[in-house]
């Protein structure tokens, strides 16, 4: 369930890509989400965490600008396909989380 009650503290864009076969061909489609924290939760469309079960962030940065935003979770590693830097995304959780211990 999605958090809309709460102030909205950081976004960031990621990208979701679907791949399928038409006339015998790979086709692909980037479908562009928003990854949205606020003071108890981040989620998406398709995800919803609460921040209590978020352990960590990372980055990984590929050399073409995309790189994969990692959230650590209780429920496992869900990675998010983005080409922005996620620098504030991340300090900002790293605040919250920081206030809640």
């Amino acid at each position: 369930m999605k958090d809309f009650t709460s102030k909205t503290i950081s976004t960031i864009q990621f990208t979701v890509v679907e791949r399928f076969i038409k006339n015998f061909e790979q086709q692909k489609i980037e479908i562009e989400q928003l990854l949205t924290m606020t003071q108890t939760s981040i989620y998406s469309n398709s995800h919803h965490f609460q921040l209590q079960n978020v352990f960590d962030m990372s980055y990984k940065p590929f050399s073409n600008g995309h790189g994969i935003l990692y959230l650590h979770t209780n429920e496992g590693v869900f990675p998010f396909l983005i080409s922005t830097n996620p620098a504030q995304f991340i300090q900002s959780y790293q605040l919250l989380a920081s206030h809640d211990k």
